[in-house]
């Protein structure tokens, strides 16, 4: 309960059964659990409560469900990490989402994808000059072997121009820099 803090200063009051206390001592974790151990707030105390905390039912209630969401949460992000390279291809608004949910740098994940691209690219180069040679040496020898190279080397152009305006997106420090070809179809401002 990060409310509850020791302090001998501003105080937190901690109501429980319409009576106010202060938490005099923390120990722990123990087992991953801490133990609070509360003095009752007397008219002697000189200062003013810092907050005042319900301790109920309610409070209780709350507590358990954002602890629950914070582990759901936490078990999302565990998953989504192996795939931040592809994340960082996500539009700049779903980037700046996954990092406000699971806590996943929207820069980072755009680092990591430029990466990624800049490897498509050199393996895109060298399956083309693969090909190339291949139907280079069919033709010698009196066969014939149809090269795809105007889609290979098409998609290899897009993907370094690509890199080239999400990298100036970096450089520009954007909170969230633009995604795979989010340059295209990003509105004028």
């Amino acid at each position: 309960m990060p409310d509850w803090c020791v302090r001998t200063y501003r105080r937190t009051q901690i109501v429980f059964e319409e009576q106010p206390y202060f938490v005099a001592r923390r120990d722990g974790p123990a087992d991953g659990r801490f133990t609070y151990v509360l003095e009752p707030w007397t008219e002697e105390l000189p200062d003013l409560p810092g907050k005042v905390v319900h301790y109920d039912g309610a409070y209780v209630a709350e507590r358990d469900g954002i602890a629950e969401r914070q582990s759901r949460l936490e078990i999302g992000r565990l998953l989504l990490l192996p795939f931040t390279p592809l994340l960082g291809l996500l539009f700049s608004r779903t980037k700046l989402r996954i990092e406000h949910l699971y806590g996943i740098s929207a820069r980072r994940a755009t680092f990591l994808s430029i990466w990624f691209e800049l490897a498509v690219f050199f393996m895109l180069g060298l399956a083309a000059w693969a090909l190339t040679y291949g139907g280079l040496y069919a033709t010698a020898t009196g066969g014939t072997l149809e090269v795809p190279l105007g889609a290979a080397s098409a998609l290899d152009i897009v993907v370094l121009i690509d890199v080239v305006m999400r990298y100036s997106s970096m450089l520009r420090d954007d909170p969230a820099p633009i995604g795979f070809l989010e340059w295209v179809f990003r509105r004028r401002r």
